[in-house]
């Protein structure tokens, strides 16, 4: 194995990022945009420089000319800075605490320690704590996201038939289609002429991608789209997510294969499959339990209540009938009455503590005292069975799907209006 000398990796780095920045800002440190009462350096803009050739080069991509990498990394910096002066003035704040859970999480996701992700972070010429200040500025944005945007939607059981009418429509099954994406923008009010011209860039793209050129590296150096610096990569996509436009042609198109130019209210597009991960049944399981619950009271300790449950579970393991002592001390009027019969349940829809014991049980076998916020329950577990679910989880992704749908074009105006009422001097 070859290791290589990290004063060399570094040198290559910066070699890398001389060749992207024009001389008008490699040498001393000035401002490169003022947003509202904030402004963007020329360091921070070289470092956002740093960080996405760095990705590049992981994924085996060329950076795209400065001409077009540099406006959109700026661009991106003053969208967020606006995100994040709206964040501070209206009190979103993500702090410590927060933030290393969100941390431990990453590291696990990774199956790694966070050592180790501080690790990994610093071998891919990352400072750690420029990574953490980071994913500390996604949650920030994120809140806000949710807040002022994601948590006003809803979505209608009309809605809901009319998206799964669609999918049937388009052979749609819950399919996942793995995406990227081309993008040629056009103003509002474009003249011919520029139709035209978007219309000839648009063919050259064509042409080379008929000619076997990489998608992912054309939308690297072509499109203007926000994602052309992933490659134009759209991740996991169900029809139901996209634009009606993008979901009628990718239902048409075999992975491998791309479109030909698409044409919208924002500019023209070219789409281009990767895979189809198909749909499948969802099976669930269900659960049928009956308990007894004892509330606590003011006249009882915790303790005590807990008492007068062990003995009711020593009556039971003597032959008394459950249903019956159910009937005569349970304190949930709703299942008492059915001898403590809650019905049929599946995981995650009792509180966590009930929820937990019962996932625990066998068939025919009776829990130990187990505390909730309601108080203390026995329960036992009378019979399982799987059921399919697909027609319930198919409408609950309907809806998951409409939201998100509905979500990703709220953000794009919310992000157009936070941008027109802002305050912005581009000064390179």
């Amino acid at each position: 194995m070859t290791l290589i000398n990290p004063i060399s990796r570094l040198a290559a780095l910066l070699l890398t990022l001389l060749s992207l920045a024009p001389a008008s800002y490699a040498a001393a440190d000035g401002i490169v945009a003022v947003v509202n009462n904030g402004v963007i350096l020329r360091s921070e803009l070289d470092q956002q420089i740093q960080q996405i050739t760095a990705e590049m080069a992981s994924r085996g991509t060329q950076p795209p000319p400065r001409e077009v990498l540099i406006p959109q990394l700026l661009d991106r910096q003053i969208q967020q800075l606006i995100q994040l002066q709206i964040a501070r003035q209206t009190g979103i704040e993500i702090n410590d605490a927060a933030l290393n859970a969100t941390l431990e999480n990453i590291a696990q996701r990774n199956q790694m320690t966070l050592d180790g992700l501080r690790q990994a972070v610093t071998a891919d010429g990352l400072s750690f704590e420029t990574f953490r200040e980071d994913i500390r500025t996604e949650m920030t944005i994120t809140h806000l996201r949710q807040r002022d945007v994601i948590n006003r939607i809803d979505v209608s059981d009309r809605e809901i038939d009319a998206f799964l009418a669609r999918q049937e429509t388009l052979g749609d099954s819950g399919s996942n289609y793995r995406l990227r994406h081309i993008m040629i923008s056009l103003t509002d009010g474009a003249t011919n002429a520029e139709i035209a011209r978007a219309e000839e860039r648009g063919a050259a793209i064509l042409n080379q991608l008929e000619a076997g050129a990489d998608f992912a590296q054309l939308a690297i150096n072509s499109s203007d789209g926000q994602n052309a610096l992933q490659g134009g990569d759209l991740g996991w996509r169900q029809l139901g997510t996209l634009p009606d436009l993008f979901a009628d042609t990718a239902a048409k198109l075999e992975p491998g294969q791309h479109s030909e130019l698409l044409q919208s209210s924002t500019g023209l597009h070219i789409l281009y499959l990767e895979a189809i991960q198909q749909g499948e049944r969802h099976l669930v399981t269900q659960r049928r339990a009956r308990h007894i619950l004892l509330k606590n009271d003011e006249l009882a300790t915790p303790e005590q209540t807990r008492q007068k449950l062990v003995n009711l579970l020593g009556r039971i393991e003597v032959g008394e009938d459950f249903g019956e002592l159910a009937r005569a001390h349970s304190d949930d009027p709703g299942s008492a009455i059915q001898g403590g019969d809650l019905g049929w349940v599946v995981s995650g829809q009792m509180v966590e503590e009930f929820d937990a014991a019962l996932n625990s049980l066998r068939v025919g076998e009776i829990s130990q005292p187990v505390r909730s916020q309601f108080g203390w329950h026995i329960i036992q577990l009378l019979e399982t069975r799987e059921v399919d679910d697909t027609d319930e989880q198919l409408r609950r992704r309907a809806a998951q799907q409409i939201r998100a749908k509905k979500a990703d074009q709220e953000i794009q105006d919310w992000l157009m209006r936070m941008r027109d009422e802002a305050f912005v001097e581009v000064r390179i």
